[in-house]
């Protein structure tokens, strides 16, 4: 009659070990851990960005373990190209032994970058009259984001600016605001529905932002209720200065009636009080300017200088 032997109990024929001294086996259910390039990692059909790659494979490991084993890395290594897999082993570690096992790994996209260059999008972003600098900016905005899913999939251009077609509506919220506080000018933001979830039955939504710059930039000198105000500072509430009476002014992009032409001109007297050619009349005419705004001008000198009305206005 067979016998353990270990403690020498008779054991049914068949079997190598009584019940008390059988080895353990590790039961691990078969697993696949998918990585993409942007550091993402997808474990039971859910993707999300990991802390440290191997904490994520071990914790796959114990919730596909029957038994509570401990786990520990052995090899790991990710392939470099879409679509390869690799075979990452595995030690678990039982009632003070240790078993060998395994689990694969692959090179898949997230289902953010596998929406990157396509006909995707979620958000239009429509630049209305953008001013230079607006497209390096918006570049430097969404760089450091790429790698979490945004991009511009589309660029569809208009008469008085392009259209942007992102992949995120927070982002493209975000954008539109950090425009108007860096450049001036308003946004608009609407949703508006495009579809339904076939599993839900819930609406689908993209998001339509527009930004209107102003017409101006700093620097400009703009007729604010018929006061020349020389642009400081730009943003939802833009700030100037009054040029005739020296004081600081607030108005909101859309109160300006116009944009003031700048001139080329003359001192043409500097004493009892100071004087420049007309840009029009070619008149010597008395600057209209706050004192506090004008410093020490020499005849002859050459100067800026706008028209307001009938004013000569100095900037």
């Amino acid at each position: 009659m067979p016998f353990c032997p270990k403690c020498g109990k008779d054991i049914p024929l068949g079997q190598e070990f009584c019940e008390e001294h059988a080895p353990v086996e590790i039961k691990l259910r078969p697993f696949e851990i998918a990585v993409c390039s942007c550091g993402r990692v997808r474990t039971h059909d859910r993707w999300f960005t990991p802390t440290n790659l191997e904490a994520s494979v071990l914790k796959a490991a114990k919730e596909h373990c029957q038994q509570r084993a401990s786990f520990r890395v052995e090899e790991l290594v990710v392939p470099e190209r879409r679509g390869e897999r690799t075979t990452c082993k595995l030690v678990a570690s039982y009632q003070g032994k240790e078993y060998p096992s395994s689990c694969t790994v692959r090179n898949q996209r997230c289902d953010k970058c596998a929406r990157m260059g396509t006909e995707y999008f979620t958000a239009k972003v429509q630049l209305r009259d953008p001013p230079e600098g607006v497209l390096e900016y918006i570049e430097s905005f969404l760089e450091p984001l790429t790698s979490k899913g945004v991009a511009v999939n589309k660029v569809e251009e208009t008469l008085r600016g392009p259209d942007l077609y992102l992949t995120h509506k927070s982002s493209a919220r975000q954008l539109g605001e950090k425009l108007v506080r860096r450049f001036g000018g308003a946004m608009k933001a609407s949703e508006q529905l495009f579809s339904r979830d076939k599993q839900t039955s819930k609406g689908l939504y993209r998001l339509n932002v527009v930004v209107q710059f102003p017409s101006f930039t700093v620097g400009d000198v703009v007729l604010v209720e018929s006061r020349a105000v020389l642009v400081t500072g730009l943003g939802k509430r833009c700030t100037g200065r009054d040029v005739e009476h020296d004081r600081k002014v607030v108005f909101v992009p859309g109160d300006e009636a116009e944009v003031l032409q700048q001139y080329k001109t003359t001192i043409s007297m500097v004493h009892p009080r100071l004087e420049a050619i007309h840009p029009v009349t070619f008149q010597s005419v008395p600057v209209r300017n706050h004192p506090a705004m004008l410093g020490a001008y020499e005849l002859g000198r050459k100067v800026k200088a706008v028209l307001a009305g009938k004013r000569l206005l100095i900037i």
